[in-house]
């Protein structure tokens, strides 16, 4: 009952069919969004994830972002990060932990 949202930070260049992909070589079950830059800089505010454009010219500019995962409760509600390096084991344990708290 666990559902992984990947958020784009580049709604310039993730359409939806690209995001769509992108999000299916993780797991067909996740979920990729994306919206106007102004709500995910918002969001990512909110949740103290920092990105940041790099200028190019036209389509060529860098996008950098953390390796981050963020942790929401069933509430909407800000829970924790799993912070880089990601360690499966130890991700799987703390989650069984704070998974707890919410029933």
């Amino acid at each position: 009952d666990t559902q992984v949202i990947m958020v784009s930070v580049d709604p310039r260049r993730d359409t939806p069919e690209k995001l769509n992909e992108y999000v299916g070589f993780f797991n067909d079950e996740y979920l990729g969004l994306s919206g106007e830059y102004i709500e995910i800089f918002k969001f990512a505010t909110q949740l103290n994830i920092a990105f940041a454009y790099s200028p190019g010219e036209d389509e060529d500019y860098l996008v950098s972002h953390s390796g981050e995962i963020v942790l929401v409760n069933p509430n909407g509600e800000f829970h924790g990060f799993f912070k880089v390096p990601h360690d499966p084991v130890k991700m799987a344990e703390n989650y069984a932990v704070v998974r707890t708290r919410w029933d």
